[in-house]
């Protein structure tokens, strides 16, 4: 099980410590590149920064091999295994064809043991459709902000651009 580290201009795979934070990125087909493109961007910095691989992350997808976003970038994902060697935090990438069956599990599991998960944009609209109704505190983009107003009950529903509740945080 290994993961990458960008503390330097190429890539290095190796097996993370204990004491380091092990990220998985979930994508599925047509990812936000955007979304993507940022946050390794961000991880490879803070590596950088701190002189050292702090932070290790890899791509995985219920539907492994090569994912293309909408934009056209392709990652290499690995297999998605709902509740086996979960990471310290999953980030789930919004999108235009996002299918929480193909993650909920995973995303359960996680949520289970404690560990955070980050949903961002479409990934939230698609987790906060399925839920209905909530009282727990959620955002998402804000083109999708009055849709679900109409779908369900969510009295907490923010409009900034990040919520967090318990292990949990939500993006626009």
């Amino acid at each position: 099980n290994h993961f990458r580290a960008g503390n330097s201009a190429n890539n290095v795979s190796v097996a993370p410590t204990a004491t380091k934070s092990t990220i998985e990125i979930l994508v599925q087909d047509r990812f936000s590149d955007l979304e993507v493109a940022s946050i390794v961007t961000t991880l490879q910095q803070a590596n950088n920064v701190a002189s050292n691989a702090e932070f290790f992350w890899k791509f995985i997808s219920d539907k492994p091999g090569l994912v293309h976003g909408k934009a056209g970038l392709i990652v290499r994902a690995e297999p998605l295994v709902f509740d086996h060697n979960l990471p310290d935090q999953l980030l789930i990438v919004g999108g235009d064809k996002i299918e929480i069956t193909g993650w909920v599990k995973r995303f359960r599991a996680m949520r289970r043991s404690g560990k955070t998960s980050i949903l961002l944009s479409d990934a939230a609209t698609a987790f906060i459709k399925s839920l209905k109704s909530s009282e727990i505190r959620l955002t998402t983009h804000w083109k999708d902000r009055a849709a679900l107003s109409e779908l369900g009950h969510f009295p907490a529903l923010g409009t900034s651009f990040a919520e967090i509740s318990g292990n949990l945080l939500t993006s626009a």
